[in-house]
Parts: structure tokens; C-alpha cells; sequence
């Protein structure tokens, strides 16, 4: 079965940045914008900087709650250590911690994340 034409009639123009995903996905999620403050821990400013495609580079720690959110995966040819450390942040652990929790030395962490 072909899913692709279904998944077009989702959308009735073309989305191309993330910040055109944020603002279709709220109103499908029936989620108001202080809502997503809350949920990504930020403030109205940077929900609104981000749905006008103001802030170019989010930070990694917002990758793992956006792509919750949006449902997807928007990253893209991201390497593996930056999704690692995009983990590691959204969980609010630092090197060192997560270093501890896995049995490993922080040297080992940061040799990863800096892995291209």
C-alpha cells in the first residue's frame, strides 16, 4: 500500500522550515503556545522567534522534545555524536553524570560526542 499520497493530503502547502511545522502541528495538537513553553521549557519569545524561523540553530537539547512533538525526526544528516549529546541534554545530565550512569569515564563521553 502506498502511504505517500495520504501523507500529502496532511499537508495543504509545502512546510519547509521548522518553524512552518511548529505552527501547523499546534492547532492538529490543539496546544496553545504557552503550552509549549511549558513543554520545551522556554519562553512565549523563543516559541514565537522559532514558528517565524527567527532562530536558525536550536539548540540541541530541543531536539529530542521538537521531534516528540512534531512526530518526526527533522534533524536530517545529523551524526550520531551530536544526537547522542542531544540526549544526554534532554535527559539534564552532563558528561560527567551520564559518564557515571553507564560505567564509563568522562573522558569516554566527551571522545564520543566529539566523534565525527
Amino acid at each position: 500500500m502506498d502511504l505517500l499520497p495520504k501523507v500529502r493530503l496532511l499537508y495543504t502547502q509545502p512546510l519547509n522550515t521548522l518553524g512552518q511545522h511548529i505552527k501547523y502541528k499546534k492547532p492538529k495538537q490543539q496546544i496553545s503556545q504557552s503550552q509549549l513553553t511549558k513543554k520545551f521549557g522556554v519562553n512565549t519569545a523563543t516559541i514565537c522567534q522559532w514558528e517565524n524561523d527567527k532562530i536558525k540553530n536550536i539548540p540541541p537539547k530541543y531536539y529530542p522534545p521538537l521531534a516528540e512533538f512534531l512526530e518526526f525526526c527533522f534533524i536530517g544528516n545529523t551524526t550520531k555524536p551530536k544526537l547522542q549529546k542531544a540526549k544526554r541534554l534532554y535527559q539534564g545530565l552532563n558528561q560527567k553524570q551520564l559518564a557515571k550512569q553507564i560505567g564509563k569515564s568522562s573522558r569516554d563521553i566527551v571522545i564520543l560526542e566529539k566523534c565525527r
